[in-house]
């Protein structure tokens, strides 16, 4: 008998879905995200991860602490602005519209309650999962031109800490991925792009990061 067993169960019936199985039930359609960890962020402040680690976030109560470098698949991209101030929250791909200019007007605003940036598709190898990485905040949208380098091809994900003047944080830091890693198969892969690329009105999940602060 295990250390957390109960009663010894031999001979029961199986489960009708593995545990891997079930996190996909319950997540719906919703990709988990990764996000770099700030100090001042709730996963940090809940001691869920470790502040200048990467964060995959499938809800609230369910984060992974990936340490401070992971190695992903860059597979797709697409621009998202979003609005928490309305329920559910307004979100817009589309990078000219009126929609999202206004969004990233207001997001210029400190504590505005929106944001906006390049989303990225990821396969996280670490954790084998897909995930989207959402360059909301100014440092991230720089980094962002050395992800879409490396689109469809392997990259590391690694942080810094950036020190200016009176304030520090920690940002991505995109480099090319020399490990190699297992994929999973190409259709997965193509379905998944082809998800992300045609998204629906229902895909902002509830524990979407709305608070984290614009640097």
């Amino acid at each position: 008998m295990s250390e957390n067993e109960l009663i010894a169960l031999d001979g029961m019936p199986a489960l009708p879905v593995s545990e891997d199985e079930f996190k996909d039930i319950v997540s719906g359609d919703f990709l988990p995200r990764i996000q770099v960890v700030d100090s001042a962020s709730k996963v940090c402040k809940k001691k869920q991860a470790e502040a200048g680690n990467y964060a995959l976030v499938r809800a609230e109560d369910d984060v992974v602490d990936l340490t401070n470098q992971i190695d992903a698949l860059v597979i797709h991209m697409r621009f998202t602005a979003l609005d928490f101030n309305t329920e559910p929250p307004t979100f817009s791909h589309e990078r000219k519209s009126e929609e999202f200019q206004r969004i990233e007007e207001e997001s210029k605003v400190s504590n505005s309650g929106c944001m906006w940036g390049p989303e990225f598709l990821l396969y996280v190898d670490s954790v084998k999962t897909f995930a989207t990485f959402f360059c909301a905040s100014a440092t991230a949208r720089r980094e962002s031109k050395n992800i879409v380098k490396l689109m469809r091809k392997a990259a590391t994900f690694k942080t810094h800490y950036i020190e200016k003047g009176k304030y520090s944080w920690y940002g991505p830091l995109i480099v090319p991925c020399s490990n190699e890693f297992d994929l999973p198969p190409i259709e997965e892969i193509k379905a998944q792009a082809v998800k992300f690329a045609n998204p629906t009105s229902s895909e902002v999940g509830e524990d979407a990061p709305k608070s984290d602060r614009e640097r």
